[in-house]
């Protein structure tokens, strides 16, 4: 994703998936032209996906050439929540606090249901801009989280759907590895 300058964090965005998908707010840290069509077409493409891909409070990292793009879902699976990593070394865990604090933003206006496309730039772009700036150094101590602001709670509950469906798909996984080997020695043995 060359072409971001030295921007850790070049793009923020928030999206309604439904009923129908739409852009609710966006906010570039730096760009061409070129890179703000690109990018917008994508950020549609997801909010399009997320109606049938994700569930209420999910998240999800996508590869997106050098980068990567973190999405999380809000807990009634209406609000898509995306931030660009210009790098796939960038953390997981600072670009979903980041997402968090954002979420925590939105829901303050409490017009999500009837915004129309791009409704809520200008109440979110100085708080996006401040946002992406606080997260760009990916060290920032995640300890300044104040416990029981919905933020945190937020975040730890992220953090613990993460680790709950990471048991999952490793169950799920280790039983694949386990049929195919009992397959292969029944097969091995009626030879």
């Amino acid at each position: 994703m060359g072409g971001w300058g030295d921007k850790k964090l070049p793009f923020l965005a928030v999206g309604r998936v439904r009923p129908e998908p739409v852009c609710l707010a966006y906010h570039f840290a730096t760009s061409t032209n070129e890179q703000r069509d690109q990018t917008m077409e994508v950020f549609r493409k997801l909010l399009q996906a997320a109606q049938n891909k994700l569930q209420k409070g999910e998240r999800t990292r996508l590869q997106w050439n050098d980068g990567s793009v973190c999405c999380l879902m809000d807990e009634d699976g209406v609000v898509l929540y995306c931030v660009l990593t210009s790098s796939l070394a960038y953390p997981e865990r600072p670009a979903y606090k980041l997402l968090n604090d954002l979420m925590t933003e939105v829901q303050k206006l409490g017009e999500i249901e009837t915004a129309t496309e791009h409704s809520l730039n200008q109440q979110l772009q100085q708080q996006m801009g401040q946002l992406l700036s606080q997260y760009e150094d990916p060290q920032m101590p995640l300890e300044s989280l104040v416990p029981g602001t919905p933020a945190s709670e937020a975040a730890v509950a992220a953090v613990s759907r993460g680790k709950r469906q990471m048991t999952i798909y490793m169950v799920l996984v280790a039983a694949l590895v386990l049929v195919i080997f009992l397959i292969s020695q029944v097969m091995r043995s009626s030879n």
